[in-house]
């Protein structure tokens, strides 16, 4: 019970499969905070600007960064310092897709990614090493509470003009709207994916001469080891293609089952 009803809320990785899926409950709960103070100030008539929406968010997430740089990170206070620290990534999708995008679409993308790459170099530059960080647990954040938000504010930056760029060219491609479309599902499956090539490994190696170093035991106790035959580093590719192959055919079923259930629903409502 304690898996099922309390893990999810406190570190979110309840099952091992599922680990992926750690974000959701912050996630959530930063959209409901978000409604209820909007819905507040406008049950009260008052008209507050954007910006002061995403001004305290970042406040709000720089208050969270604090509290797990204080240690403030294990049990339920993991719960609150990840929904604190995703709060100005919330505040910011609104914040550009409001007042900013706008501005930010007029700028040539040459402009624009010397803009992200000189101030990641100067990042680089002053810290001397490359900055990442691990909201999943929020225990490194040794650059202070500042430069994990700044550090995920430019990441986003770059990620979205490129996908800017590129959708035009494969915005309309059936299969990489069927990942696009899917990426949740993706996300939350993808170590069932790994996790049955490495059966197949080692069936085979039980059956075979094949694959004789493949270890059952870190198998069944290690979620990050993956077995590659000779080392191989290649043998990656499919972990990945098993991943998103499984991820699509249970959104498939789960689509399938939907189905059926409102054909049933609505052919029982007559």
């Amino acid at each position: 019970m304690h898996n099922i009803l309390i893990s999810p809320l406190n570190d979110g990785h309840q099952f091992v499969l599922n680990m992926a899926g750690w974000y959701i409950v912050p996630l959530f709960m930063v959209e409901i905070l978000n409604c209820m103070i909007r819905a507040f100030f406008k049950r009260k008539g008052w008209q507050i600007p954007e910006w002061i929406f995403f001004a305290g968010a970042v406040l709000i997430g720089m208050g969270g960064n604090f509290l797990a740089i204080m240690e403030y990170r294990t049990s339920w206070w993991l719960t609150v310092v990840r929904i604190l620290y995703f709060a100005p990534f919330y505040a910011m999708g609104i914040f550009y897709k409001k007042i900013l995008e706008k501005y930010v679409d007029r700028i040539p993308s040459v402009v624009y990614f010397a803009i992200v790459f000189a101030a990641k170099l100067m990042i680089f530059l002053h810290y001397k090493t490359r900055l990442a960080y691990t909201p999943a647990w929020c225990n490194d954040f040794n650059q202070g509470p500042v430069m994990p938000i700044i550090i995920g504010f430019w990441g986003i930056a770059l990620w979205m003009r490129i996908a800017t760029i590129m959708e035009p060219v494969f915005g309309r491609k059936k299969w990489i709207n069927l990942l696009a479309d899917n990426t949740f599902s993706i996300m939350e499956n993808q170590f069932l994916g790994f996790l049955l090539v490495k059966v197949a490994f080692g069936t085979i190696a039980n059956g075979t001469k094949l694959f004789l170093k493949f270890d059952w035991s870190r198998c069944k106790s290690d979620i990050w080891w993956y077995y590659m035959p000779k080392d191989v580093e290649q043998t990656k590719i499919l972990y990945l293609l098993a991943a998103i192959f499984i991820a699509l055919l249970i959104q498939w079923i789960l689509t399938q089952v939907k189905k059926m259930g409102k054909n049933i629903f609505l052919y029982v409502r007559q």
